[in-house]
């Protein structure tokens, strides 16, 4: 289980809760000025008045020492609580265990490349309202706030980046190994026609190769029409010969002697012989 520092799970929570939805400020103080005694890790503002435009609070926690203790000085979150709709405590994914979390706490913690509500608060904190300390204490940090825009593109360059090598290096892979089965398949065919196939005789083979195929194509064409023509003489034959029988029973003749055929005599000569 990968252990996030404080600065990774606040760009995470950066890219969460990212325009054009959310605005979101870290390091964010209770008042401008001296008037400012506590700062919150982030807060987060939501731009949709579809969806209520809330105020969340968050208070990054990168370690078990560290939420416990935020346990034993709870003030310090509490201060906040009348500026945000809702409250989150984000660690690391075990640091803070079932029934530590004060009823109007939620907690958020790392999930694959981002970020998931684990458990959202059990009562709300109440609808947020803001005086004009803490206005003017928005509004510098927005003055001086450093835009995440460069680092999310370079995030993104580096992500692509990586991913376009692997992409690479999967498809060269494959061309490796469809080169290697060519080759293999090459030899084959070399072995075989005992002629070694290149670039300067390739079409002469090929051509070749054609006419063979042709060919027999040819033959087993000629030979169809043939092997007709023969089933059509013979049943021609048998025609015939059953003509020759019907004609020879009908005029007294073996057309069957090999003697050639003969009339059979009358009983009356025969008497007389």
């Amino acid at each position: 289980m990968t252990h996030r520092s404080a600065t990774d799970l606040k760009a995470m929570l950066g890219r969460k809760y990212s325009l054009p939805e959310w605005m979101t400020f870290f390091e964010v103080p209770d008042a401008a000025g001296f008037a400012g005694r506590r700062r919150l890790d982030a807060l987060a503002f939501n731009l949709y008045p579809s969806r209520g435009c809330q105020v969340l609070g968050f208070e990054v926690k990168a370690s078990r020492s560290d939420w416990l203790k935020e346990l034993k000085a709870p003030d310090k979150a509490e201060a906040f609580n009348g500026f945000c709709d809702r409250f989150y405590v984000v660690a690391n994914t075990g640091d803070v265990e079932a029934g530590e979390l004060p009823p109007t706490w939620g907690l958020i913690e790392p999930y694959g490349r981002g970020l998931r509500i684990k458990r959202q608060p059990e009562t709300s904190a109440g609808e947020a309202s803001f005086d004009r300390l803490f206005v003017a204490a928005m509004l510098k940090k927005m003055a001086y706030m450093k835009w995440p825009r460069d680092e999310v593109f370079a995030e993104g360059v580096e992500f692509g980046t990586k991913q376009g090598r692997r992409a690479a290096e999967r498809e060269l892979e494959s061309a490796r190994a469809a080169e290697a089965r060519a080759k293999e398949t090459l030899e084959k065919f070399n072995r075989a026609l005992g002629v070694q196939l290149t670039e300067f005789n390739a079409e002469e083979i090929a051509g070749v190769i054609r006419l063979v195929l042709d060919g027999k194509q040819l033959e087993r064409t000629f030979r169809s029409s043939l092997e007709i023509k023969r089933d059509q003489l013979v049943r021609l034959t048998e025609r015939i010969d059953a003509i020759l029988q019907n004609a020879g029973a009908a005029q007294g003749v073996d057309v069957d002697d090999e003697r050639g055929p003969e009339r059979v005599a009358p009983a009356a000569e025969s008497r007389r012989a």
